[in-house]
């Protein structure tokens, strides 16, 4: 039955104050429906842009009621072996833009993307943004939690088809209604959407050579698609590319809003050789061998989007640095060495949270983010990273340096227990060497200097008054100087040391009190340039040394730098290589 319509081609009008609303149609349409062959290309080119075999629609029931109300029921629709080809070409447009009509980028036919300047370093934090924190309880020690930024003061646009902001009484863990989404409808349902033989190509020429991939033998089903905001389709994919299997399962609500995801992408295995000119780009080294392979979590709801984006490099081996004047300049090799294990793998986590209504938020962007915030760690605190990756008994603090007491080239025992960790770190990561330099500090290890001369002068003095049995069982290091005795045997040093003292009236050296002495001693005993060369290389080989008696197969892995003596202002690392590199009272360790 239809009630009277508006001739065909024509709008109805709309109703006049105080008039009745017009009725719309009442029809229900039944049947199937199927497209063959079909196929899609470029204008003015020959290139294919999407085909597909047979399009089939089985069970189609479509109906509207008086009110207006649309409803659409589907049993089943078919896609055999649907291909889409995705192409970047060299000014940076797309094939699908190019079919929409999208203008090309502007900077000229040939413009490429910039690449960092020859000495970039990993960007900055912005002014306000706190850098974000790894989650307390994180299992895998080289996750990077990472978050967006906060919302722009100007608060999210008022477009009406932007997700509507959350209200100020509701937190993340608020429960939101769902509502449909899906337009006019008010009834929707797919029984099931099936995918059979499906492929996509993708080709980017602003590489050189061109890179080119294909998701191949696309199969899979989508079951339960509905308006209902309770239910939940299931989804089942599988694939190929280049060989190896691609999966993605999970259930989804794409038509309410917010939407609802519980997805879960695997891949395991794909050779990361084919994706080298990328790498050059955008690190500046060539993949050599290697594979990747990834396990993605993604659940939102309530617009809270929840990932966890777990990442493999399996036997990665980069070639030799690309030497274009642009190139970037990232401490690549030492990011891979700090977090490949002992089989040459690099297991790594990047957590993602966020609100999906939140305008400042983008999925892309916030792993960028985490996995450049990665890469500053990698420059700033190299020990730091791979203590947290071992969980070593440091509790992930920085090893850059072994800290000594002025004048002094004795390791403690605190300093001793950082080293047992050091040789871990060493262990646990075979690619890893370490550089050791010793510093020493002007004035603190000048003054520590004539302490130690000082104290060493006690001990001589007491040494040699022992029985000639007692000096053969006793070092003179290890003598200890008790109180009782200190200041008979500081008089015996003073009055022996070779420089004027005041003298009484019959020309023996007169009796001063003992920070007189102390201070004269110390005044006469000259510290030189080269001493505190000397003391800074001491320290250097105690804390070598220390590290081969803890674990001698690491003799070609750790050698000795260049003595340091300099103040201790300045004490960040950030050359990628060495490590921390300021003076001070210390040994500095530096990662390479």
């Amino acid at each position: 039955q239809a009630a009277p319509a508006a001739p065909a081609g024509r709008a109805r009008p709309r109703p006049q104050a105080g008039q009745a609303a017009e009725p719309a149609l009442d029809m229900s349409v039944e049947g199937a429906a199927r497209l063959d062959n079909l196929s899609l290309k470029l204008a003015g080119g020959k290139q294919e842009l999407a085909s597909l075999r047979r399009f089939s629609v089985r069970g189609l029931r479509f109906g509207q009621q008086p009110s207006g109300d649309l409803s659409l029921r589907v049993q089943e629709v078919g896609l055999e072996k649907p291909k889409l080809s995705v192409m970047v070409f060299k000014d940076g447009s797309t094939s699908i833009g190019r079919a929409l009509g999208a203008k090309p980028p502007t900077g000229g036919k040939d413009a490429k993307s910039p690449a960092p300047e020859k000495d970039a370093k990993p960007p900055a934090p912005e002014k306000d943004a706190k850098p974000p924190a790894p989650e307390k309880d994180a299992k895998s020690p080289a996750d990077v939690t990472a978050q967006p930024a906060s919302k722009a003061a100007s608060g999210p646009a008022t477009d009406p088809a932007s997700p509507p902001p959350p209200s100020s009484a509701q937190g993340d863990g608020a429960e939101v209604t769902a509502r449909p989404n899906a337009g006019p409808f008010t009834t929707l349902e797919v029984g099931s959407l099936s995918i059979s033989g499906g492929a996509l190509r993708f080709r980017d020429e602003r590489m050189s050579p061109a890179y080119a991939a294909e998701v191949s033998d696309i199969e899979g089903r989508i079951s339960g698609v509905s308006l209902d905001p309770a239910s939940r389709a299931e989804v089942q994919l599988r694939a190929g590319m280049e060989g190896v299997p691609v999966l993605v399962g999970g259930t989804v609500n794409p038509l309410i809003h917010p939407v609802f995801a519980d997805m879960r992408f695997t891949m395991s295995g794909l050779d990361l050789v084919p994706l080298s000119p990328y790498a050059v780009q955008y690190i500046a080294y060539p993949v050599e061998h290697g594979r990747f392979s990834a396990d993605v979590t993604v659940k939102a709801e309530n617009w809270v989007l929840d990932a966890d984006n777990h990442f493999t490099l399996s036997q990665i081996e980069l070639g030799s640095k690309d030497n274009r004047p642009n190139a970037p300049n990232y401490p690549v090799k030492l990011g891979l060495a700090l977090l490949q294990d002992m089989s040459g793998n690099v297991d790594l986590r990047l957590p993602v949270k966020g609100r999906l209504d939140d305008p400042e938020f983008r999925l892309g962007g916030v792993v960028m983010q985490a996995v450049l915030n990665l890469m500053v760690k990698v420059v700033t605190s190299p020990f730091a990273l791979v203590g947290s990756v071992l969980s070593l008994g440091s509790g992930g603090r920085d090893m850059r340096y072994v800290e000594f007491p002025p004048g002094v080239a004795t390791l403690n025992e605190a300093a001793e227990k950082d080293l047992r960790a050091v040789v871990e770190v060493l262990r646990q990561r075979p690619r890893l060497k370490l550089e050791v330099q010793g510093a020493a500090e002007p004035d603190g290890d000048t003054r520590g200097l004539k302490e130690q001369a000082l104290l060493r002068a006690l001990r001589e003095a007491k040494h040699a008054s022992l029985s000639r049995a007692e000096r053969a069982r006793v070092n003179v290091d290890d003598l200890t100087i008790d109180k009782d005795e200190y200041e008979d045997l500081l008089d015996e040093v003073y009055k022996d040391a070779p420089f004027e003292k005041p003298r009484n009236v019959v020309g023996f050296t007169k009796s001063q009190p003992a920070d007189v002495m102390e201070a004269a001693l110390k005044e006469h005993h000259e510290v030189t340039p080269e001493a505190l060369k000397e003391l800074a290389t001491a320290r250097a080989k105690a804390v070598r040394d220390k590290l081969l008696e803890l674990d001698p197969a690491l003799g070609e892995r750790v050698f000795l730098s260049g003595a340091k003596v300099a103040p201790a202002a300045g004490t960040a690392g950030g050359d990628g290589g060495a490590g921390a590199k300021g003076g001070g009272s210390r040994v500095n360790l530096g990662l390479q």
